[in-house]
């Protein structure tokens, strides 16, 4: 079963949770996709300007509220991509409620309740990645991370998605990207129904989870390692 999973940080909460913070509302104003600007005018043709492979795209059916779709940066954290669509595909995310939901904070989901224990864990994505501190990878509103435990390797199923920029100054608000060295890892952003995951209360179910949109050059299988294993190795699938 699934691990109740803290993303706290040194900010004193009453309640305790699994990585989480204050902040104001913001846009997400960073587009993950990058053009190619190197080329010059005379080397493109005419019309629509090149582009990257497309991003994964999910989509988040919360009952009694609505659609959410997001947008995964498989680009800049591709284990916790193919992670979290593996998840889908294998419908793991299917009738799990968010179980942790904190107004003017984070909305966190993926478990089955706290306390439950999940079969695996993956790397900290955020810690390689090379997308600046600026940009995709900040605890804006809007955007989803990876919850944990004070183990930065310990994500594993469950995620929040940020009400709010959690991103300081403190102490009136939380700032999730005060420890570059060891982030809380935003994999993804939603890019329709924001007003869905505002209205989103403590213990909504998750309907269904399902990627929309893949790339076709990608197995999107994790790496991950097995509660009692030492090393990482491709994930089974769910029985």
């Amino acid at each position: 079963m699934i691990r109740w999973m803290t993303i706290c940080i040194a900010l004193a909460l009453s309640v305790a949770f699994v990585g989480c913070n204050k902040d104001g509302d913001g846009p997400m104003s960073h587009s993950p996709s990058k053009k190619n600007s190197d080329t010059s005018d005379a080397d493109e043709p005419e019309g629509d300007e090149p582009s990257g492979p497309v991003n994964p795209m999910i989509e988040l059916v919360v009952a009694n509220r609505g659609k959410i779709m997001i947008e995964l940066f498989e680009d800049q954290t591709p284990n916790t991509v193919k992670n979290f669509v593996f998840l889908c595909d294998q419908k793991a995310l299917d009738r799990n409620a968010f179980h942790r939901v904190i107004p003017g904070f984070v909305a966190q989901g993926g478990g089955m309740s706290a306390g439950d224990t999940w079969r695996w864990t993956i790397k900290n994505d955020g810690i390689e990645s090379t997308y600046e501190r600026d940009g995709l990878n900040r605890n804006l509103t809007g955007t989803i991370a990876m919850a944990r435990t004070f183990d930065i390797h310990s994500g594993a199923n469950q995620f929040y998605i940020n009400l709010v920029d959690n991103i300081g100054p403190e102490p009136q608000r939380t700032n999730l990207d005060k420890n570059p060295r060891e982030p809380y890892c935003v994999f993804g952003r939603v890019v329709e129904g924001m007003e869905v995951v505002h209205s989103i209360k403590q213990n909504d179910v998750i309907t269904s989870a399902r990627c929309t949109q893949r790339r076709e050059d990608t197995k999107y299988v994790p790496l991950v390692k097995y509660n009692g294993e030492t090393t990482y190795r491709e994930a089974d699938p769910l029985k």
